[in-house]
């Protein structure tokens, strides 16, 4: 999980934010693994949600880019991701590049599960300059990957692909970083991932699945509670679900989710087809649902209610809940 920690954004003084602060783009929501920890990956729980699967155009895309550029200032995160593998998508290159040239973001960030790379992508994606490349490794052997993603995949392919991308990249404009999911490993397996990685990549984390759902509909942590990211961030309950107030989330089909773990489509503010981003930030929908978080109603939402995604959002606003509101409220 790539997120900020020394330089965060205080939101309690901040908000109404007048920029959304981080942005998901999901060129596509398919993707061709089936981990365990993600819903994406589970078909048949995608099914019952009656989830919409489907790829960006390239038209929205380029959309979505000149609306961002309507705000008074560049985001901090765009990231070229949300429920999807983003390599899946012909143009992803291409996107990047458009995104790039308007000067949306301070930083660009694609996250990947590298299976995709070939020669010739990781010469387009390195052409891009895109900020931060994260390869998202599910195991450190072939048997691991397909009992975790359930995909015939050969671990030291992954490697060799990484390291050529590695090789190609503009190390002053390009940082990749390499994160395993640690999903019950041993002290080796866990030592042979930093063996490996460590000297193809900039950055080598290891991670705990976490909780990012209603552990009624899913367990995404795989019964190894809350989890932590890299930075150690201790899992704790919050009453308000920051999200909605510092972050944008564009589905494939150009629907605007208010959460980022939205993976079925039910926190919908608007469409970039329909209306500007700007618009849809600063409108009634998006204003309603940041009051009842704000007001700490969000187990009224079926779709909130028990959510364990608050665990491990780093900011804690519940003790300005009233004054939050009054700013809203006013706005």
């Amino acid at each position: 999980m790539i997120r900020e920690t020394k330089t965060r954004t205080d939101l309690a003084k901040e908000i109404p934010l007048q920029t959304p602060l981080v942005v998901h783009i999901d060129t596509n929501n398919t993707c061709n693994f089936r981990c365990k920890f993600c819903t994406t990956g589970d078909h048949d729980l995608l099914k019952k949600n009656n989830r919409p699967l489907g790829e960006m155009s390239y038209i929205t895309f380029c959309k979505v880019i000149d609306d961002l550029t309507q705000f008074e200032r560049p985001v901090k995160d765009l990231l070229m991701h949300k429920n999807g593998e983003p390599l899946l998508h012909k143009d992803i290159a291409k996107m990047i590049s458009y995104a790039k040239s308007k000067n949306v973001a301070n930083r660009i960030i694609l996250v990947t599960n590298g299976s995709k790379l070939t020669p010739s992508l990781s010469r387009d994606l390195a052409a891009t300059n895109v900020d931060i490349i994260q390869i998202s490794v599910s195991h450190v052997t072939d048997e691991g990957y397909l009992k975790i993603s359930n995909v015939n995949v050969s671990y030291d392919d992954i490697v060799g692909k990484v390291a050529y991308l590695y090789a190609n990249i503009n190390h002053d404009k390009t940082r990749l970083i390499a994160k395993l999911m640690d999903t019950g490993l041993t002290d080796g397996e866990r030592q042979k991932f930093i063996d490996d990685f460590s000297i193809i990549t900039d950055e080598a984390n290891i991670e705990h699945p976490i909780s990012y759902t209603q552990p009624t509909v899913k367990d995404t942590s795989l019964g190894l509670g809350n989890g932590t990211t890299n930075d150690n961030y201790r899992a704790v309950y919050k009453d308000i679900c920051t999200l909605p107030f510092y972050t944008m989330n564009i589905n494939f089909n150009g629907n605007v989710s208010a959460c980022s773990f939205d993976w079925r489509h039910k926190h919908i503010m608007g469409n970039v087809l329909e209306n500007t981003l700007f618009e849809i930030w600063n409108g009634e929908k998006y204003r309603n649902f940041r009051i009842m978080q704000a007001s700490k109603q969000r187990d009224k939402n079926e779709f909130c209610v028990g959510c364990e995604a608050v665990y491990n959002l780093i900011d804690n606003i519940d003790s300005f809940g009233d004054d939050i509101l009054k700013r809203i409220k006013i706005e």
